[in-house]
């Protein structure tokens, strides 16, 4: 939230979250960025049997503010639980 701020004194900031030896947030957050950069390069791609162009998708560049911020904590989630799938099996 900090980064998206007009303030240029609050986007500098960078506050330390203590989170635990096995996860960083910040290592995590960048990763979701990249991620979802590159699948704006990818494009849309089709994975079920719905029809080319019949879903929408949401492009990292297009997006702003809170849309941005959720997108990043989507692709935390389905980063996390991707994890934890190949764990389990």
């Amino acid at each position: 939230m900090l980064e998206d701020s007009e303030d240029p004194v609050v986007k500098t900031v960078q506050p330390t979250i203590k989170t635990g030896r096995k996860w960083k947030v910040v290592e995590a957050v960048d990763e979701a960025k990249e991620c979802l950069k590159i699948k704006e390069v990818i494009g849309q791609t089709q994975t079920d049997r719905k029809g080319l162009g019949s879903s929408t998708a949401k492009w990292w560049s297009k997006a702003e503010g809170k849309e941005k911020r959720n997108m990043v904590i989507n692709e935390i989630r389905l980063n996390e639980d991707s994890r934890r799938v190949q764990k389990a099996v």
